[in-house]
């Protein structure tokens, strides 16, 4: 079992509807942690698998770990690879007290293709079977895509690509006991077409892709819906609205209107990267949406594998990484996870920044509980990184329903969950400010040591540029507030 190598902050409270939030950093088998998939059991317990990379033999380590509500490591589970045979498990399902591990692996030898894999893990994190399913074709030499998979009519439906320069997107019903019901492949050598998530068609001749293509000769690039019959062949590709690009998240509504949460490309900044969500129908009909755009210079990507949940009431909570630059691995600058709470027409409820100013907090799958607690499963790497650009820890974080965590006992490391945050700190001669989505406008204050105002501007946008330059160095105490209940303070100093 793992040594738990950051902190644990709990809290309860004194009601019925008690909830417990905790945020936890630690090391995996190996150096190189990149997560996959998360869930949370009938009984909230939480489970989540990691691949773990050696960065000197490349040789994986899979991880399962199960967590109680409160934080404590129930079980835990390493499959490690050998230098001739790895797998990936890429996606987790709990049915009938038995969780399905689904993935793909591959051995060398001149005959052995990738495979889909299914294992059955039993309630003491003990493997009851292990399935491997073998398809004689070139195109899976060099692998698959993590894809997407759905439990659909007692099958699971595993949509992915395999290839490279040209990937091909195919489709396979696996039964619980890991017998291939029917295998589709999209065999055109048309670009790069990774599909993120999917829908089965109303009428159930098919199914609706969130895909990236990017064609060979540059004419397609960026996010498309691709519509395919059951043998894979495209019926029609609409290219998203609102310049989608990649990393996508499909939520129902009804059999024709869902949000689709990814990533989004501004070009009219340098940064590019924003992350955003739609309200659209199958017709690529877009009737609201939701934009982020983080202060300028700046971008922020959906959480890679799973970024978007509907609440019982309708509410939609999205998940996104601030400021990412180099994405699923470490990077020069600190980032921030944003947490927000959206009305089913994509209004902001509220807004949270969580995170601290000397680590990249990396989201990668954002989940609810029953009781609409939030668990986040990332990676976390120090910014820069003090040794190599590619090893990063395991990230778990749960909030409590309005995306707080409170509490701490570790006096080395921090997290905040704010309403406002600033930075960089120290600052030289400028200061950026933002501020929760859901305030109009706000206050920002900067007092001396001794109380006095030393500057104080009304912000009327949730970003801004602040000039510290004619400030003289020290620590200043900043506050940023409004009338509305927003109310954020901390220290800064200026160089």
């Amino acid at each position: 079992m793992k040594k738990i190598a950051l902190l644990l902050v709990m809290f309860g409270c004194l009601h019925l509807s008690a909830q417990t939030s905790f945020f936890e950093i630690f090391t995996g088998t190996n150096s190189i942690n990149y997560p996959f998939d998360m869930l949370v059991k009938p009984n909230e317990n939480i489970v989540f698998t990691v691949n773990s990379i050696d960065i000197n033999s490349f040789v994986y380590a899979n991880e399962i770990y199960e967590f109680s509500p409160e934080g404590e490591i129930i079980n835990h589970l390493t499959i490690c690879d050998s230098s001739s045979h790895w797998e990936t498990f890429t996606h987790l399902f709990f049915i009938e007290d038995t969780l399905f591990v689904i993935g793909w692996g591959k051995k060398l030898g001149q005959e052995e293709y990738p495979y889909l894999l299914l294992k059955k893990i039993d309630s003491n994190m003990q493997e009851i079977n292990s399935y491997e399913m073998r398809f004689n074709m070139s195109a899976f030499l060099v692998g698959m895509y993590a894809g997407q998979v759905k439990f659909i009519n007692n099958k699971f439906v595993y949509l992915s690509a395999t290839g490279a320069t040209n990937s091909f997107p195919f489709y396979a019903e696996i039964t619980r006991e890991g017998e291939i019901t029917r295998f589709e492949i999209d065999n055109q050598p048309d670009g790069t077409k990774v599909p993120y998530d999917f829908m089965q068609l109303q009428d159930t001749s098919g199914y609706q892709t969130y895909s990236f293509w990017y064609d060979l000769t540059g004419s397609k690039i960026g996010g498309y819906m691709v519509d395919y019959d059951n043998e894979m062949n495209i019926i029609r590709r609409v290219k998203i609205p609102e310049i989608f690009f990649s990393f996508f998240t499909h939520v129902p509504i009804s059999d024709t209107t869902f949000y689709l949460s990814g990533l989004w490309m501004d070009y009219a900044t340098t940064t590019g990267k924003k992350a955003g969500v739609l309200k659209m129908n199958t017709g690529a009909e877009v009737t609201k949406s939701f934009l982020y755009m983080p202060v300028v210079d700046s971008s922020a990507g959906p959480a890679y594998r799973h970024s978007l949940e509907m609440l019982p009431d309708g509410n939609l909570i999205f998940c996104c990484t601030d400021n990412i630059v180099l994405e699923l691995g470490p990077q020069p600058y600190p980032t921030r996870i944003s947490l927000f709470k959206l009305t089913p027409d994509l209004k902001v409820l509220w807004h949270r920044f969580l995170g601290t100013e000397d680590a990249k907090y990396d989201a990668y799958v954002m989940r609810t509980t029953p009781n609409e607690e939030i668990v986040i499963l990332g990676a976390y790497s120090l910014a820069p990184p003090p040794n190599n650009w590619v090893d990063q820890d395991i990230l778990f974080i749960k909030t409590d329903k309005h995306g707080l965590i409170t509490g701490t006992n570790d006096a080395l490391h921090e997290i905040s969950s704010t309403e406002a945050i600033v930075f960089p700190n120290p600052a030289h001669d400028v200061v950026y400010v933002e501020y929760s989505l859901a305030y109009a406008s706000a206050t920002f204050m900067l007092t001396d040591i001794s109380g006095k105002t030393m500057l104080e501007k009304t912000l009327v946008a949730n970003k801004a540029n602040i000039d510290i330059s004619s400030l003289p160095a020290g620590t200043y105490v900043y506050r940023i507030a409004n009338a509305d209940g927003l109310n954020e303070s901390g220290k800064i100093v200026k160089k």
